[in-house]
């Protein structure tokens, strides 16, 4: 067998993974685990042709045991792994570059896991497995923050005294994985990116938007932490910076307590009070007001947050939707986009409800709005390639 890259992305109640040959890059399997944390889970990997290899029922959702059935599945397909590719959410005002994972690092990643609370605890004790299940193999972890860290100072840093955002209080940005793929994606199609006016929609769990001129990033809607920017699953996005005083003074509550109620149970979850998942919400909402105003706020979210960074890129030329959300949910898709024709955008209710269709826009469109699957693990692989 060909030496492989295996690519291993943890979100904050999945995993996905997929191996890649080393030497072409071409993907030859895919996997995920969904449900880690829930009262049930599932994990599946299927082959380059999308057919099953494995699928399994999780009776232990919990993280350490997922991470063990797909070291054991590798030790069973006897992979010759040549290196690991690892998504670290958050790196602090100290990593953005990919670094090699070692103790080391891990420790200096400890430092600053209270930025990420939903994903960084349960990322360092995976890279920990990692390191203890292949200690002789490269093994290099890629900040989601890399993408964003040269946006222009208006949008880096908050309204804060000096010595504050000297602490490293500013916007940070995620999702710049994704949003790496999406670019290079473009370039692949032959889609001049110089001078073009680009939003990518990263939507699922976690949501978020992000505006690219001339390939890279000049501001982007999450910030200090992933809980800001949109409203999502179950993190509350942006509020009002009075509301967390108000809480501590009223309710009594710990600063704890706080970073659970906007990061575990707000956003969808905390507007309709039952669920975080788009497909359930979508099924209650006629006979459910609070499922109804749960998809209005969200939908509603993104399309403010479309408008303002329509206006800090001085117009638009491309909107790609991509994530959990952006990619299999049209009904989503054409609510933000409805009454959008002032900037320009125009969906094809045909081409948006077919799947898969990369372009959704109309002939009439001034914008081209298309759908690209995220491909985060790709960039992971590239990224260990480029150390091996």
């Amino acid at each position: 067998m060909s030496p492989t890259i295996l690519a291993v992305n943890a979100g904050s109640s999945s995993l996905k993974f997929k191996v890649f040959n080393a030497h072409t890059m071409e993907m030859i399997w895919a996997g995920k685990a969904m449900g880690i944390g829930s009262i049930s889970g599932s994990f599946h990997v299927t082959d380059e042709n999308g057919h099953d290899v494995v699928s399994k029922k999780l009776r232990d959702t919990s993280e350490p045991q997922v991470i063990e059935m797909l070291i054991n599945w590798i030790d069973e397909k006897e992979l010759i792994i040549q290196g690991i590719g690892h998504r670290v959410v958050h790196g602090g005002a100290r990593f953005f570059e990919p670094a090699i994972v070692s103790k080391s690092l891990i420790g200096e990643l400890k430092k600053v896991e209270k930025l990420a609370p939903l994903h960084l605890p349960d990322i360092l004790s995976n890279l920990s497995s990692f390191l203890q299940a292949f200690p002789k193999t490269l093994q290099v972890a890629s900040f989601d923050t890399e993408f964003h860290k040269d946006i222009p100072d208006q949008a880096k840093y908050y309204a804060l005294p000096a010595n504050i955002r000297k602490a490293g209080v500013h916007r940070y940005g995620f999702h710049g994985l994704s949003c790496q793929y999406i670019i290079s994606h473009l370039k692949q199609m032959r889609v001049g990116i110089e001078g073009k006016k680009i939003l990518i929609a990263h939507l699922g769990s976690g949501s978020s938007l992000t505006a690219v001129l001339n390939g890279k990033s000049v501001d982007t809607a999450m910030g200090f932490t992933p809980a800001g920017g949109l409203i999502m699953g179950s993190r509350s996005g942006d509020i009002d910076p009075g509301i967390a005083p108000f809480l501590l003074r009223s309710r009594n509550l710990s600063a704890r307590q706080l970073d659970e109620l906007f990061n575990k149970k707000s956003g969808l979850l905390g507007i309709s009070g039952k669920t975080d998942e788009i497909s359930k919400l979508l099924e209650k909402e006629k006979s459910d007001p609070a499922s109804r105003l749960a998809l209005a706020m969200f939908c509603y979210s993104v399309k403010k947050a479309i408008g303002q960074f329509a206006a800090v890129l001085n117009g638009l030329d491309e909107l790609v939707f991509t994530g959990g959300i952006g990619e299999n949910v049209p009904q989503i898709r054409q609510r933000i986009c409805d009454e959008m024709d002032y900037l320009g955008i125009l969906l094809d209710e045909n081409l948006n409800a077919k799947h898969p269709a990369e372009t959704i826009s109309s002939e009439y469109s001034k914008v081209c709005v298309r759908v690209i699957a995220a491909n985060e693990e790709y960039v992971l692989a590239e990224n260990v390639k480029a150390f091996l």
